[in-house]
This record gives structure tokens, sequence and C-alpha cells, in this order.
């Protein structure tokens, strides 16, 4: 697992309550990167999404996912990851 660099902006993510980053990239290209942290009223997974279809260079940037602890936010995290391995992802 990689951090994400300092200074980076993202949408309502707060750094200090960080415990996942996660990256996966298809081909050499960036295709999601996932966070996952502890909010206020639960666990917390916010995702950028590369479509790798368009010239588009911003991300998507679905949810946040709101989860009631780290529990179910960690299953949903690994889900996504299988899924994104099986379309031929790596995961870093």
């Amino acid at each position: 697992m990689h951090a994400e660099a300092p200074g980076q902006p993202t949408v309502g993510f707060d750094a200090e309550k960080q415990d996942v980053v996660l990256r996966a990239e298809k081909d050499g290209k960036r295709v999601v990167v996932l966070r996952r942290y502890e909010g206020a009223r639960g666990a917390v997974v916010e995702c950028d999404v590369y479509p790798v279809d368009t010239m588009r260079i911003e991300p998507l940037r679905p949810g946040p996912y709101l989860f009631e602890g780290s529990e179910p936010a960690t299953r949903f995290v690994d889900e996504v990851l299988l899924a994104l391995e099986y379309l031929g992802c790596t995961i870093s």
C-alpha cells in the first residue's frame, strides 16, 4: 500500500484520520484511488475514478460511502479491489 503524496488535494478527506489508501492501475495508467478513514459518523470510503476511455483529466468522485464501522468499510474496499483485479488492474 502506498499513501498519496502530501499536499495532494482531495475532497472531504481528513488526512489525519486516514488508515488505507490504495491505487489500481491498468496498462500503466491510474484507474482508481481508494481512501478509507474513520469519520465522525463511522468509516468512510472515498474514491477517485479515472475513466480510461475518455480524454478526461480530472477524476470522477462517486460517493463518499459511509459505513457504520471499519469492518463493513474494509469488506467494501476488498470487494472493489477484487473486482478491479478481475478486470486486469494492478493494486498497490
